[in-house]
């Protein structure tokens, strides 16, 4: 049997459950962040590259009514081509999205991280954790890896079945699990959290296990 012999991580790991796509908001209201690409004339709206999106982009058109909130910005007025916001928004039709709430987004990187811990018979589980965790944990990927020498080296170390997402529990936090159809042996583990959008990427410590 494999038991833990060390304490717990800052790394990002995988998760079995499966995650939406992009992060969401409450309520059913989506969250999308990135910078402000384009306005349109004749309408409060702009396209903006959604980063939040899987981390990777994608192109949306937002649109603010009278009814949009503005946080840490004086308003529409305030709004300019390559401003990072935030932005709680519900559809109104296929290609628009209805700003409920625009934010001037964090200053990036935005910190996050993750961490680690084995648990019996066969399984790593660990969270991934940020101020900003609608944008930097839902969905985040994570990589568990072996350290094959003294030092954590993911280009030589052997990178552990595929990369999976953190999801959201029901007390809120974003959690990765691993579960290991054979003993993985005695060693050392640590799990890894890429760039993603404008959040930080980072490494746990290395747990160990006999």
């Amino acid at each position: 049997m494999l038991a833990l012999a060390g304490t717990c991580a800052v790394a990002g790991i995988t998760a079995t459950g499966s995650m939406a796509t992009g992060p969401k908001a409450p309520t059913g209201s989506h969250l999308f962040h990135g910078p402000i690409e384009k306005f349109y004339s004749g309408g409060h709206t702009f396209g903006m590259d959604d980063l939040a999106y899987g981390g990777k982009g994608k192109f949306r058109t937002i649109k603010a009514t009278d009814a949009t909130t503005y946080k840490k910005l004086s308003g529409f007025g305030a709004l300019h081509k390559g401003l990072k916001v935030d932005v709680t928004s519900h559809h109104e039709d296929a290609a628009t999205w209805i700003a409920d709430k625009i934010s001037k987004a964090p200053a990036s990187p935005i910190p996050s991280g993750v961490t680690i811990h084995f648990r019996q018979p066969k399984k790593f589980v660990g969270f991934v954790f940020s101020k900003h965790p609608r944008i930097c944990a839902s969905g985040r990927g994570v990589k568990l890896f072996r350290q094959k020498g003294n030092k954590q080296r993911p280009g030589r170390d052997v990178k552990f079945q595929r990369t999976t997402l953190a999801s959201k529990q029901p007390n809120g936090k974003y959690k990765w699990v691993i579960r290991t159809k054979h003993p993985s042996g005695p060693g050392k583990y640590y799990a890894r959290i890429g760039k993603f959008a404008d959040c930080q990427k980072d490494t746990s410590k290395t747990i160990h296990v006999r």
